[in-house]
């Protein structure tokens, strides 16, 4: 699973949320046709596994602006897809991952630790141990994924998860604000987009096949 393909398939999802929601734009996760341009040289920069990239983050596309996931994000999901697509035929090992996906593999030990406190993952020791999926690939969402590692999902601080319906999240003008409607389509949005995609999904056919049998 490449960034580029993790990509499309957000784009593709994000692009028809927004036919639907015209007035609440998803920068960055494709409220655009997925084959639209780049600017030349940063939309496949390569990135250190500390950049701080989160989903307040904003970076440049042609013509627009563009939210960006954490790299904790997108390196969890890409090595949670890993898992998927070999679930049934035992652990795979954190260098292996790292090596198909081009993870640090220091980077990646962190994220797995996560996701196994998070339930997700189960390490197995010994020769050929390693690390394997707790569930069946079409039973965990993206967004599990990535609150594993990241943290409740927010696009805004009045809206994120976790904030109490009527409390304002630390910002005293919610009450007033004529944005935050938009902000609070925005965030249901990106949850559902990130709640309704699996890993299974995510995998093709290795993980679907699995399902099916």
């Amino acid at each position: 699973m490449t960034t580029t393909q993790l990509r499309s398939i957000f784009e593709l999802k994000s692009y028809q949320f927004g036919r639907i929601y015209p007035e609440a734009v998803i920068p960055g996760l494709g409220h655009r046709a997925p084959d639209t341009e780049r600017r030349a040289g940063t939309a496949d920069r390569a990135e250190s596994p500390d950049s701080s990239r989160t989903l307040t983050g904003l970076g440049t596309l042609r013509g627009a602006v563009r939210m960006r996931l954490s790299s904790r994000c997108e390196y969890g999901v890409r090595a949670m897809v890993e898992l998927a697509v070999s679930h049934g035929g035992g652990p795979i090992s954190i260098r292996e991952v790292a090596e198909r996906e081009g993870i640090p593999e220091k980077y990646l030990e962190q994220l797995f630790s996560k996701l196994r406190r998070a339930g997700l993952v189960k390490g197995c020791r010994g020769t050929g141990g390693g690390y394997m999926l707790t569930r069946e690939p079409h039973t965990i969402s993206v967004g599990d994924v990535m609150r594993a590692v990241d943290g409740p999902i927010s696009v805004c601080g009045c809206t994120g998860e976790g904030v109490a319906d009527g409390a304002n999240g630390g910002c005293a003008k919610k009450a007033s604000c004529a944005a935050h409607p938009v902000w609070d389509k925005l965030q249901k949005g990106i949850v559902s987009i990130l709640d309704s995609t699996t890993l299974s999904d995510l995998a093709g056919g290795g993980a679907a096949c699995a399902h099916r049998d």
